[in-house]
């Protein structure tokens, strides 16, 4: 931002597009781990801490700690483990390092706080970076259009049930009507005494024929959600016509 006078929120964003585009990584971090990486192979190594014995037990003991990975690639090193299990003070271990990256026999990459930005390409043409862009541009449009299209969809719908038109929306393939939405309450005021209404209804009195009161729960139990409406929906009927009354413990019973 200093060196080419940006505002920090625009950054951010332009950053968020890069990262959609595949183009970089952006990670937020305040803890980043020193990294470190072997330039030289084992035989130049093995030769270089015979001609520099001063600095044969440092690297010897970062060796023993991280391995033979060193030579193949960058790995996460903690100075302070290293500084105990050598001996060699941090500070002293550090200046130590930072030598051995002068002096090309390894890299040292001290941890620094902050946001880390990882390029996961090489530098591209400006204009494939455009073509990029607007091919995201027009995706996110395609997808808010769709959006709004199931939006304006469910709200239309006067019939259809509504969980079972969120449900397929996600996915779903067994869905069944909930019968408490707007439409599955409407259809079934429509319906009147239908098919599966009066089936229900027989049930409630074949039950009550057998038992002296009707406990919700032991009747509805293993009952589907549409089922479950049906028996709420037969036992108003019960209740509004005097048939039934509905006793303090809230179980049903015969209006004798």
């Amino acid at each position: 931002c200093s060196a080419f006078d940006l505002n920090p929120i625009d950054l951010i964003r332009a950053m968020g597009v890069l990262e959609k585009l595949g183009l970089i990584s952006y990670i937020i971090s305040q803890n980043w781990s020193s990294t470190l990486h072997y330039r030289l192979d084992s035989k130049e190594m093995y030769r270089f801490q015979v001609e520099n014995p001063k600095q044969e037990p440092l690297i010897k003991s970062i060796l023993r700690i991280y391995g033979g990975e060193l030579f193949t690639q960058y790995v996460s090193i903690s100075e302070k483990r290293i500084s105990k299990a050598s001996g060699i003070p941090r500070e002293k271990l550090i200046e130590g390092l930072r030598e051995l990256n002068r002096r090309r026999v390894l890299v040292y990459n001290a941890s620094k706080p902050g946001p880390k930005v990882i390029f996961l390409e090489g530098r591209s043409q400006e204009s494939s970076i455009k073509e990029r862009f607007n091919n995201i541009i027009k995706s996110q449009k395609r997808g808010f259009k769709d959006r709004i299209t199931e939006a304006l969809k469910y709200y239309r719908e006067v019939d259809k049930c509504r969980m079972v038109m969120i449900q397929q929306y996600f996915g779903e393939t067994k869905v069944e009507n909930c019968g408490k939405c707007d439409n599955c309450i409407k259809n079934n005021k429509k319906e009147g005494h239908s098919s599966e209404l009066g089936d229900i209804i027989k049930r409630i009195e074949a039950w009550l024929n057998e038992n002296d009161e009707l406990d919700l729960e032991s009747f509805s139990q293993n009952s589907s959600k549409r089922e479950e409406s049906l028996i709420m929906e037969a036992l108003r009927l019960f209740l509004n016509n005097g048939k039934l009354v509905q006793t303090e413990n809230g179980s049903f019973t015969l209006n004798r």
